[in-house]
């Protein structure tokens, strides 16, 4: 079977014979290992030039052997531009340079940062009215309609999928309303809201839902096969508020996700405890875990026990411990526990770790995962 054969399997009632490995957040990887992964100057990942774009990332994909590929959604120009951007190295610095107006930009190799959503902005100026929302989000979808509907149809996300799409599973990340919320607003700012003003949370949530649905008809139209619906923060919030301005917007999602002929994953982060309901009801087609951590516990045998079959799950390999520090021997044994788990999910199960690899987890390690999850999942 291919990846791609597998992952489709998985993700349908009948299970598959054969399971998938993945790992989940590879842009991160990709940004932490570069060096290891290609011979590709690290600019490349800039690059306007198709054809550079798609010798690297086939690296990736030999040197790794993941049995899907994440289609980029944003292109790094538009079809119109494509031909005037040029990247030249001066020295030790890089630059982007429009030859039509001689403007030169500075690129910065890409390195981990704090996200701008764990920074507070001034709550004093939180919106107080649903036209402050309406304001932001317009804004918000022109930059859609300038930097993703032209780049889509000009080029890189399909000639990735055109490359490997056949044999991968090609799939696209999402960020659902409420999490975007959050991210456009700040962490304490959105706390606030939602404790003390649902009502305009839900209202912005039913406007970034618009962006969500544009993201959706593009990645269709690519040929993405499934969409990661990233969720974050939402563990922090109660089970009310999480059923009012999360839960309904993630079936909404799915729903679409399902009349546009794709498959769903919802990836819930943080701890799960108080919102199994909400998360049973999403109507997703799988669901993914973060591993537990942080004081609390999320065991692939017991998420098996509670999903029982309804929907396919990702596993949630340790990602911190297991997959950097671990002997092969206990890499081994816990790949295999959670794959057999997985095939009491009606062997609707992909092989997955929990959280993103870590920037000290060598590439061999990784290679290393993924060939013991491909000889586990075969049953051999």
């Amino acid at each position: 079977m291919t990846g791609r054969e597998k992952i489709e399997a998985a993700l349908s009632p009948d299970g598959t014979p054969e399971i998938p490995v993945v790992i989940s957040y590879l842009d991160f990887f990709v940004r932490d290992h570069w060096d290891r992964l290609t011979d590709a100057p690290w600019w490349h990942v800039f690059e306007p030039d198709l054809d550079r774009q798609l010798r690297w990332r086939k690296d990736v994909i030999d040197k790794i052997g993941l049995d899907w590929i994440e289609l980029p959604l944003e292109d790094t120009a538009s079809e119109k531009d494509r031909k005037h951007i040029r990247i030249e190295q001066h020295g030790d610095a890089v630059f982007r340079i429009d030859t039509r107006t001689g403007h030169k930009q500075e690129l910065i190799r890409p390195h981990w940062s704090h996200s701008a959503a764990d920074l507070s902005p001034n709550t004093g100026c939180l919106p107080k009215d649903p036209s402050q929302i309406d304001h932001i989000i317009e804004s918000a979808k022109a930059h859609n309609r300038i930097n993703r509907i032209d780049c889509v149809q000009n080029g890189l996300a399909h000639r990735v999928q055109e490359a490997h799409g056949r044999a991968l599973f090609p799939v696209a990340q999402l960020m659902p309303p409420l999490a975007g919320f959050f991210f456009m607003w700040g962490y304490e700012a959105a706390m606030i809201m939602i404790a003390t003003r649902p009502d305009l949370v839900e209202y912005a949530c039913n406007r970034l839902f618009e962006l969500n649905r544009d993201d959706l008809k593009n990645a269709a139209r690519i040929g993405t096969a499934g969409i990661w619906i990233e969720d974050s923060f939402t563990d922090m919030i109660s089970p009310g508020n999480f059923h009012r301005l999360n839960a309904k917007f993630i079936r909404r999602l799915a729903e679409e996700i399902r009349l546009l002929n794709m498959k769903s994953v919802y990836y819930f982060s943080g701890n799960p405890e108080g919102k199994w309901e909400s998360l049973l009801s999403l109507n997703v087609d799988a669901l993914a875990f973060e591993e537990g951590k942080k004081g609390f516990s999320v065991d692939m045998e017991s998420v098996v026990e509670r999903v029982a079959g309804r929907c396919a799950l990702f596993g949630n390999l340790d990602a911190i411990n297991i997959l950097p520090h671990a002997s092969p021997d206990r890499l081994k044994s816990e790949i295999d526990r959670q794959i057999k788990c997985g095939r009491k999910n009606n062997n609707r199960f992909i092989m997955n770790i929990g959280s993103p690899v870590t920037p000290g987890t060598s590439v061999d390690r990784v290679r290393q995962y993924v060939d013991l999850a491909r000889q586990s999942g075969r049953g051999i």
